[in-house]
């Protein structure tokens, strides 16, 4: 077949009525079907663009067949060739590469002819394009489309049937002067940082479904705001915003709300009226109060209060039985209200450190009992008799020379939600062995805050790691262990593992039948996997401990030019 132009090949299949349209019954696309040099010539360009065939596929058959494409970058011009997919039911262009040469980047009329095409998205800064051959898209559903400074947007969109999805990243302070006349869009996002009110015609997009607007000076929100009525999605991010209109309340379909205003200091009654709202997030730094008719808001599953001048919380936060996810972090607020009890179904609760020392028992039952996730909890902490705040852990330790008996320490327990209990030997005497402790670490009194850093694995942010449940199986293995650590300063890095490992090996020499052994490395960087091999490799050679009851963490410190081994490894 004699390629001419798409155009004169596509009006040639129609004349014969062969023209190929997809239907749901519809397999593989006969290749002869197909113009096969207007294929080639899609797959030329693409390895002339260096465009990997997992993007675009370089084999005729199986690109004939495409029905999705999402290219990023190239050098080279758009073919004609493009519209010979006639398959592709998705399609995204984006260029963040300059073509060649000062080359004109241009979007092929051809475009037109992609007959099947349901999802279009096109993101260019600057690019011609006869927008016209979007009216030949008839079955598509939707379009998503960037612009940038655009001071009037194509007419064409005005006629479209599709949703309309838009990007309008603009430094000019003002909006598309034809905006409100594109029926059709359902998502659109506003990035300005010199916009500084929305116009009034923005009320008129009443198709609007999801709206992101990020600009940091906008001072003022439209009374008429209100009017979109099928909004569910509100994203706004500025700082200069201090108060909502009236009418937020009429966004009766809202279901998710993201205040991101760090001036923002109060919220208007209405909007509890918002009775359909399930995620709530707002961050700010004036915001004082939230309203006591927040139990309105009963279908709010998450709620997220960032508010660093937030003075407290009602009482009526516990009517919102449907919260799964409660955060909130404040400098002013110094209590919970008991009513948090009743919320049944949470599942993950962020304070700041002060306020988790104030949680009701309920809530420190389920996180013993894992059934609430309590963010910014240590895995280990270390407590003292008469303390006045008790901070949670997962793991309870304590000093046995301070005096503990078996009363405290169930009381400890139970005040702190400890999954267990460790106890932290520091001089020779002996001592009673309680059976609510899990094990016995032997240390140094200038060690202790050392055995709690080795502990506490929750702090680890390498990809070398192990959680408390490696340690309380660790701590079953034995019921005395001895704390043990070295460290090498001022070596180029690998001969500061080298030595340390030495150091290490020579001292777990005493530990050569022990059943259980537990190290930890700390470093200024998370430590690749050779150093972990080369590490693991000289302890196991030295030691006769089965490879399953050794553990490794690794965590990260700011001393330069050190590296430490800590371990605890279980006595005979």
């Amino acid at each position: 077949m004699t390629t001419k132009s798409i155009r004169e090949y596509l009006a040639k299949r129609e004349l014969l009525d062969e023209q190929v349209i997809v239907t749901e019954d519809a397999d593989r696309v006969d290749l002869d079907t197909m113009d096969k040099e207007a294929l080639q010539q899609v797959i030329d360009w693409a390895k002339s663009s260096n465009i990997s065939e997992y993007t675009v596929p370089h084999d005729i058959q199986q690109l004939a067949n495409q029905e999705s494409l999402d290219i990023q970058a190239y050098t080279q011009t758009l073919p004609k060739a493009l519209g010979s997919l006639t398959q592709l039911k998705s399609l995204s262009l984006r260029n963040i590469e300059s073509l060649h040469n000062g080359v004109e980047d241009r979007l092929p009329d051809s475009i037109g002819d992609l007959i099947n095409l349901e999802e279009l998205r096109l993101d260019y800064e600057n690019y011609a394009f006869n927008f016209e051959s979007l009216n030949k898209l008839k079955n598509l559903k939707h379009l998503t489309i960037n612009f940038y400074d655009a001071h009037r947007l194509p007419d064409v969109l005005e006629e479209l049937d599709c949703d309309i999805s838009l990007r309008l990243r603009n430094e000019q302070g003002r909006m598309p002067t034809n905006l409100s006349s594109i029926g059709n869009v359902v998502d659109l996002v506003i990035i300005d940082d010199k916009l500084t009110t929305l116009p009034k015609y923005f009320s008129k997009l009443i198709s609007l479904k999801e709206a992101y607007l990020n600009c940091k000076n906008l001072t003022q929100l439209p009374m008429s705001l209100g009017s979109l009525a099928n909004l569910t999605d509100l994203n706004i991010t500025s700082d200069s915003l201090n108060e909502l209109p009236e009418s937020f309340g009429k966004l009766t379909r809202l279901n998710y709300l993201q205040l991101n205003c760090q001036n923002l200091n109060t919220l208007p009654e209405s909007i509890v009226n918002i009775n359909k709202l399930e995620e709530l997030f707002i961050y700010s730094d004036q915001l004082k109060e939230i309203p006591r008719t927040i139990s309105n808001l009963a279908s709010l599953t998450k709620l997220t209060l960032r508010c660093r001048n937030l003075e407290s919380i009602p009482e009526s936060i516990g009517e919102l039985t449907k919260l799964t996810k409660l955060i909130i972090t404040s400098d002013k607020i110094n209590y919970l209200p008991k009513s948090v009890d009743n919320l049944t179904k949470l599942r993950h609760l962020e304070l700041n450190r002060e306020l988790t020392t104030k949680i009701p028992k309920s809530l420190i039952d389920r996180f013993r009992n894992g059934d609430l996730y309590l963010s910014g909890v240590p895995a280990a902490a270390l407590y003292q008799p008469n303390m006045d705040d008790l901070s949670l852990s997962i793991i309870g330790c304590f000093i046995i020379s301070d005096g503990w008996d078996q009363q405290a320490l169930l009381k400890l327990k139970e005040r702190i939600g400890a999954y267990f209990l460790v106890g932290l030997q520091t001089d020779d005497s002996e001592s009673e062995r309680l059976d609510i402790i899990e094990g016995v670490v032997k240390c140094q009194p200038d060690e202790v805050n050392d055995v709690i850093k080795l502990l506490d694995v929750n702090s680890a942010s390498t990809i070398i790691g192990i959680d408390v449940v490696d340690v309380k199986i660790l701590f079953e293995c034995g019921n005395f262990f001895q704390f043990i650590q070295v460290s090498a300063t001022g070596e180029p890095e690998l001969d500061l593992i080298k030595v340390a490992t030495h150091k290490l090996v020579s001292q777990l020499a005493k530990a050569h039948d022990t059943k259980g052994l537990f190290i930890g490395m700390e470093s200024t960087e998370s430590p690749l996997l050779d150093t972990f091999a080369y590490i693991s490799g000289a302890i196991e050679t030295a030691l006769s401990v089965d490879g399953e009851f050794i553990y490794y963490n690794a965590s990260i410190t700011d001393e330069p030019d050190c590296f430490r081994l800590r371990a605890i490894y279980a006595e005979e």
